[in-house]
């Protein structure tokens, strides 16, 4: 019995012990270390515009002197006659166009950069047997323009992003109706290096 009593005193004496260690702020401690690694793929986000409407404002209603026509001479029974005019001027047909904040460019690559390529899908616009063609296009951002340019990738947020515009020529030699011309479609394409 005494055996039994010792043990039952070992017994409770052990489980208070223990209660006072599990209740003892920080009696036992353990802790571990995890290593994070996080593997991110190229991440290109082109921001664009859909569309791009040019209106010409100022309607050019000009009368130009081309000087006397000289005398015509006409026989006597004659009611009409030839006084030939030779249509002179400058007109430039060609139309230099810049336009701003037309992309913009966010993401990263293992480069650094972006490669920003503008091409010509469709050059020309029309209306009935009237047309204006674009040439020239190029993509313009932070100093370079060019049909491809190789601007800095600036992480993934939309405050970073680079942002660019486009310049490109507008041939109006056979524009021959007013209204608007439709069909110009232009890409610009961002990459990877």
């Amino acid at each position: 019995m005494k055996n039994k009593n010792r043990l039952k005193l070992a017994s409770a004496i052990a489980v208070s012990t223990l209660i006072a260690i599990l209740q003892a702020p920080g009696a036992i401690a353990a802790s571990g270390t995890t290593s994070v690694s996080v593997d991110f793929p190229e991440i290109i986000i082109l921001h664009y515009r859909s569309k791009l409407n040019i209106r010409f404002t100022g309607g050019a209603n000009n009368a130009v002197d081309e000087g006397s026509a000289g005398t015509i001479s006409l026989p006597l029974n004659t009611a009409s006659g030839d006084g030939t005019l030779s249509v002179t001027g400058t007109a430039n047909t060609i139309i230099p166009v810049k336009v701003a904040n037309m992309w913009a460019v966010r993401g990263i690559t293992s480069s650094g950069n972006f490669q920003i390529d503008a091409s010509i899908t469709n050059d020309t616009a029309s209306l009935a047997n009237s047309s204006v063609v674009m040439d020239k296009l190029e993509a313009v951002a932070s100093g370079a323009a060019g049909q491809s340019i190789t601007v800095p990738s600036s992480g993934l947020a939309p405050a970073n992003a680079v942002t660019g515009g486009i310049t490109f020529q507008l041939d109006i030699e056979d524009v021959k109706q007013t209204g608007t011309h439709t069909g110009i479609e232009y890409t610009i394409t961002a990459s990877a290096p």
